[in-house]
């Protein structure tokens, strides 16, 4: 990942939680749809099912991200580190209604994802299933 430490240490494990559901993740993923280029931070997808998300250290970049995601029409979650980022990314983006792929975009603690992928009624642990699945590509990119 290309940002500061904090930034690329949640990313990692960030990574490493959506493996656990997603039968393929990729970083810095270069996404196409509509029309329009993006990149994301992590790209995860599980059959049909897919899902950005997005490091936030600060709550700068927030909006774009959501306008990004919005813009090629992916759901997203936003991992923050604290209570104080997630309540300034909230405040910025309620006003805007953006719905992502169909969904609310949602703000997360990095200790809230795996309870949210476990509460994810379209995906079960890849631990639990009897499935070789492998992942179509293993390069970046793509899309």
């Amino acid at each position: 990942m290309r940002g500061k430490i904090l930034h690329n240490t949640m990313g990692k494990t960030t990574g490493a939680t959506l493996r656990g559901f997603f039968s393929e993740v990729y970083p810095e993923y270069k996404y196409c749809r509509n029309g329009v280029v993006t990149y994301l931070d992590l790209f995860a997808r599980q059959s049909q099912f897919v899902l950005a998300c997005e490091i936030e250290t600060t709550a700068r970049h927030g909006v774009d991200n959501a306008i990004k995601a919005a813009a090629v029409d992916i759901p997203l979650w936003i991992i923050v580190p604290n209570n104080k980022v997630k309540v300034k990314l909230l405040h910025k983006l309620k006003p805007l209604k953006l719905r992502p792929g169909g969904k609310p975009i949602k703000i997360l603690l990095l200790g809230q994802l795996q309870r949210e992928l476990e509460e994810c009624p379209s995906l079960k642990p890849l631990a639990n299933q009897q499935s070789n699945i492998m992942p179509l590509c293993s390069t970046k990119g793509g899309g």
